[in-house]
């Protein structure tokens, strides 16, 4: 990692879905908020900055009273700046395990846990089935590199 690049992370505790910097020597985790408060509080999944610098949240849940979300996020902060909705594909919620932000088109992906991929529209949190990479369910993650791969 480049010095002086800030590295993020979320996660999952007592029903909540912290969100700090991690160090990137000691992997020492200091949380800045909680962005899933008042989200069905249950988890921070994943987060992926877009190129015009906001942050990405999505937020799942562990039982069946709540829904999955898509959430924007302060980067200073940890706070939620912004509850963009459910995410929804033809009417049925995805669960959505990791995103990842294509920096060419600022397109937002997901993966949900069964290993399908989607484009998730960041104003509606529509999600749309991209296809079936094969990785089995709730196994992995997604990133893109600076170029695009």
């Amino acid at each position: 990692s480049a010095q002086g690049q800030t590295m993020y992370g979320g996660g999952s505790g007592q029903e909540n879905g912290e969100f700090g910097i991690v160090d990137q020597i000691t992997a020492e985790f200091t949380v800045l908020g909680d962005p899933t408060t008042g989200v069905d509080e249950r988890a921070l999944n994943g987060i992926a900055f877009g190129t015009d610098g906001r942050l990405w949240g999505s937020v799942s849940v562990g039982s069946s009273n709540g829904s999955p979300r898509l959430i924007e996020i302060d980067p200073a902060t940890g706070a939620r700046l912004n509850l963009v909705g459910t995410i929804l594909a033809a009417d049925s919620e995805v669960r959505i395990v990791d995103l990842a932000l294509r920096p060419a088109t600022n397109t937002l992906f997901g993966l949900d846990r069964d290993g399908l991929i989607y484009t998730i529209d960041t104003q509606t949190a529509q999600a749309t089935l991209v296809g079936n990479p094969n990785v089995g369910s709730d196994r992995g993650g997604i990133a893109f590199g600076p170029d695009g791969t």
